[in-house]
């Protein structure tokens, strides 16, 4: 029956060849033009034919386009120290791997895995509530006894003068001037007793035990509390970025503070407040005054990311230990994001969670990790949209300002004294979208390492290199 097969296959493929250039041919202007109105120019007309080398043009520029992007990075990981990853995928295809799972200190990067565990376990739409209430029922605008402000873990709250002296703008912010509008709304013009700050929800441990005592020193974080106003800071300078509050004073005592704070905004709106501001526990049969909520987990993890804030993280961490962790602190909310990776099949050998902020070295993140992290979402996803765009926001404000890659990368930054990271995307010119994670541990952050971050991130935005498809491909 063989030959009988080959009498009947060979000239179907022959006929199907045939009808193939010919409608080629039809397509590409063998055939008969199509009528124009008068004066109006002839259409444009394929000139490449069918069997023309052009038309392979897709299968050759890439693998050419990725050997010279390869070449250049390895350049980028010969002059980072040994202790250094890389990975680099365009589309979900991996291009370039360098130590794709050594585990290192990520540094900041570590909040791209407290990002994506806390919008799982505590849900995209969830708002953190600030509630104000009084030990018995207010009479004629008077509360006879204590007034409460209870804190719901919102790490945004914030007044406006600390908003406003960052010096990226606009600051996500739960307004604290707000807050003491509703409480004259809701018709309080006086407080007999105290103010007193309730920070109850989390546990009263101010930093990570395992933190080194130069954080606190130098206000890499501000006191942790449930009841966080201005990041636990009761001084600040005239202007400052998130990543340098060394010259704030953080608050002996946060719940105090706090309550201090809307004591002196309800009294500028005419409220008296007879027995000043301290801290304690509300009653549980108080009667709620008034509330404000803060912005959905969305916009609080996109804080989070745009200005690597250590204390949202940190407070974070703890909320997702009270919910998912059985207990409201850190040890208990690194717990629920390590069994929170694992659930998303997101956690990688070696790797491991230590804080939200990446302030601990004992935090340990591949680039695979990292760059799995991004891929889940994409670069359209909710982690994206957080991300740092180069040369204008966040972290990345003051780089990549004479690069090519400038607000076209999109990325997380992390520095430690010596760690350095950047993991991200990158809008390449001619369309492709690249995702990419670098991590260098065991060098002292200097210029020269900064530099070769924004040489990586010039020669991913003019991938691929050379001709692009619309030169060499079918015309």
């Amino acid at each position: 029956m063989q030959p009988k097969q080959r009498r009947f296959v060979v000239p179907a493929v022959f006929a199907v060849v045939a009808l193939v250039l010919g409608w080629a041919a039809v397509q590409e202007g063998s055939g008969t033009p199509t009528a124009t109105a008068a004066g109006a120019e002839p259409p444009a007309r394929a000139v490449t034919p069918l069997l023309s080398a052009r038309r392979l043009a897709p299968y050759l520029v890439a693998p050419i386009a990725d050997a010279a992007l390869r070449a250049q990075l390895d350049e980028v990981v010969a002059a980072s120290p040994e202790a250094t990853c890389l990975t680099v995928s365009v589309g979900g295809r991996l291009i370039y791997e360098h130590n794709p799972d050594m585990a290192l200190v990520p540094a900041s990067t570590e909040k791209l895995v407290t990002a994506v565990a806390a919008l799982s376990v505590l849900g995209r739409d969830t708002k953190f509530t600030t509630r104000v209430v009084a030990a018995g029922e207010p009479s004629d605008g008077v509360v006879d006894g204590d007034l409460f402000l209870v804190g719901g873990g919102d790490p945004l709250l914030a007044t406006a003068p600390y908003a406003e002296h960052f010096r990226n703008q606009p600051q996500i912010r739960t307004s604290m001037e707000e807050l003491a509008d509703r409480v004259v709304a809701a018709g309080v013009r006086q407080v007999n007793g105290r103010l007193l700050g309730d920070e109850s929800r989390y546990d009263s441990d101010r930093y990570p035990d395992t933190w080194p005592e130069r954080y606190a020193e130098q206000s890499q974080v501000g006191p942790l509390s449930a009841l966080s106003v201005n990041d636990g800071f009761s001084d600040w300078p005239d202007q400052q970025t998130r990543e340098g509050t060394v010259e704030s004073t953080p608050s002996a005592d946060p719940p105090t503070y706090a309550a201090g704070q809307l004591a002196e905004l309800l009294q500028a709106r005419g409220v008296t407040v007879r027995g000043g501001a301290g801290a304690g526990a509300a009653p549980g049969d108080a009667t709620e005054i008034a509330t404000i909520e803060s912005g959905p987990m969305t916009k609080v993890v996109d804080q989070l990311v745009t200005e690597s804030d250590n204390q949202t993280a940190e407070l974070l961490v703890k909320e997702m230990g009270r919910k998912d962790g059985g207990a409201p602190t850190t040890a208990a909310g690194v717990a629920a994001v390590t069994a929170e990776m694992e659930e998303l099949g997101l956690a990688r050998p070696g790797t491991r969670a230590a804080d939200g902020s990446g302030l601990d070295e004992n935090n340990a993140a591949s680039c695979r990790l990292l760059m799995n992290i991004l891929d889940q979402g994409g670069p359209d996803g909710l982690i994206a949209d957080g991300l740092a765009v180069a040369g204008k926001t966040g972290t990345l404000a003051g780089r990549f300002l004479d690069s090519p890659a400038r607000e076209r990368l999109r990325a997380k930054t992390g520095t430690l004294n010596t760690v350095t990271a950047l993991t991200g995307f990158v809008h390449a010119t001619q369309g492709p979208v690249l995702t990419f994670a670098y991590i260098a541990n065991g060098e002292y952050v200097n210029p020269d390492l900064l530099r070769l971050q924004e040489d990586m991130g010039g020669e991913l935005v003019v991938y691929p290199t050379g001709p692009s498809l619309k030169v060499v491909g079918p015309q």
